[in-house]
């Protein structure tokens, strides 16, 4: 994969978005874009901006994962500011899953 490279994501629940990667240096940092959200989150988010950072150490990797939440207007940040609570909870929780396969990391998403 090469920075330039868009994936369709079609999720179970029927949703559905595109996500194109921005940069890619696998040993230091990813960054992705995702847009063009299927409804309701159409209406609510313009984008969003995904980040792994990777810093390697003696015996592990560590991630920093972030988002960036681009709301569609001022009446819709209070929608995504729940979405990004949901959000930060199955990141941790994938980071704790990424954990115990010898990668240790945290995240943060920002508003």
């Amino acid at each position: 994969m090469c920075r330039g490279t868009r994936i369709r994501v079609n999720n179970l629940d029927g949703s559905s978005h595109v996500e194109e990667i921005t940069e890619w240096r696998p040993d230091q940092r990813i960054r992705l874009e995702m847009k063009e959200f299927s409804p309701p989150l159409s209406k609510l988010a313009s984008g969003f901006e995904e980040s792994w950072e990777f810093k390697c150490t003696e015996n592990s990797t560590h991630v920093l994962r972030s988002f960036r939440l681009h709301a569609k207007s001022s009446l819709t940040r209070p929608l995504l500011w729940l979405i990004s609570c949901l959000l930060r909870r199955a990141i941790a929780r994938h980071l704790r899953e990424m954990k115990t396969t010898g990668v240790a990391g945290r995240s943060t998403v920002l508003n």
